[in-house]
């Protein structure tokens, strides 16, 4: 990762649950190593406070602001409703440049020059049937973009709570991928190819960047342009759930990003000395040292996972059938 001395922007992590420790760690731990004199900031819920206490130990630059949100259970849900958090941390936090994060990403070199463009609020796209990701975003810290943040999340709460949009939102169909994109997408009118946008609210300025620089979503080789990569997705399947890779995410797509990604934690983990509390799925197939998978190990684990998801579908199948009877 590239080292940068900058103090200039703060980055903001929003995380909910115990579950994402080990990918907290991993990002922070890779802010620390990219952006040093960054402030961090977290706006967490459903963490112990032990855990808190070794990364507020170890992550000095690093602030902790706890919620208490009546989040939904269901997850699709539940992901949208980061915005309450984001919108939290931007009416607390004294910085000027604001940088939001998933808690799935890696940050791998220096972000500040993206705030020597002209805007308010930056977001990422890609040419891609769901254009923008909202894991990513470059704020301004002023009273419009606290007034955005708002009616961001005003929107998509109206998503939320409305059966049909929420389900557009959700479709395949549709170039959403979520009802907090929905809101965004629909709030600033977003055009393909157009870079910059002025918002009639407070003639709020907003500027795009590419997912291929910014928030790299797709599994590809690590190249020099790449300064921030998001894990999301079928990521989650095999970072917290030791599964294997998917036809839409590949093994051989996806291998240079799994390794850069299980170093950083391992080399985090060594940094806090503590193997137990923040814990990412390491299947015996992954050769961390060599960076290399053993095929016959992986092979087994596939074969294995496919029993299963027959299994589990043919008692789906046969439960549906009896409770007809």
């Amino acid at each position: 990762m590239e080292s940068a001395k900058n103090n200039n922007v703060s980055f903001v992590i929003a995380v909910y649950g115990i579950k994402y420790s080990g990918m907290l760690l991993t990002l922070l731990y890779s802010i620390k190593v990219s952006n040093p004199e960054a402030n961090t900031y977290v706006i967490f819920q459903d963490i112990d406070e032990d855990t808190i206490k070794i990364l507020k130990t170890k992550f000095k630059r690093c602030h902790f602001i706890k919620t208490k949100f009546d989040f939904s259970k269901n997850k699709i849900e539940r992901i949208s409703s980061k915005t309450l958090m984001w919108f939290t941390a931007i009416k607390l936090i004294p910085k000027e440049n604001l940088c939001f994060l998933d808690v799935d990403t890696l940050v791998l070199k220096d972000i500040s020059g993206v705030f020597k463009k002209d805007f308010d609020v930056g977001f990422t796209y890609k040419n891609e049937h769901y254009p923008l990701n909202t894991g990513v975003l470059f704020i301004k810290r002023n009273r419009k973009t606290i007034k955005f943040f708002n009616e961001w999340k005003n929107q998509t709460f109206n998503i939320i709570k409305n059966k049909e949009l929420f389900d557009i939102a959700n479709s395949k169909e549709w170039p959403y991928g979520g009802s907090d994109q929905m809101s965004f997408y629909k709030l600033i009118d977003y055009k393909k190819d157009l870079k910059t946008y002025e918002l009639k609210m407070n003639k709020i300025k907003l500027c795009a960047f590419e997912c291929s620089e910014y928030n790299v979503t797709k599994s590809k080789k690590i190249n020099e342009k790449q300064k921030i990569i998001h894990y999301k997705g079928g990521w989650q399947r095999v970072l917290l759930e030791n599964k294997t890779f998917t036809k839409y995410r590949s093994l051989k797509d996806s291998k240079e990003m799994y390794f850069k990604y299980l170093t950083t934690y391992l080399t985090a983990i060594e940094y806090i000395s503590n193997k137990k509390m923040f814990r990412l799925a390491i299947p015996a197939w992954a050769d961390t040292k060599k960076r290399k998978i053993n095929m016959i190990l992986y092979g087994l684990d596939k074969l294995l996972e496919n029993v299963v998801f027959i299994g589990n579908t043919f008692r789906r199948i046969l439960m549906k059938r009896t409770s007809k009877l």
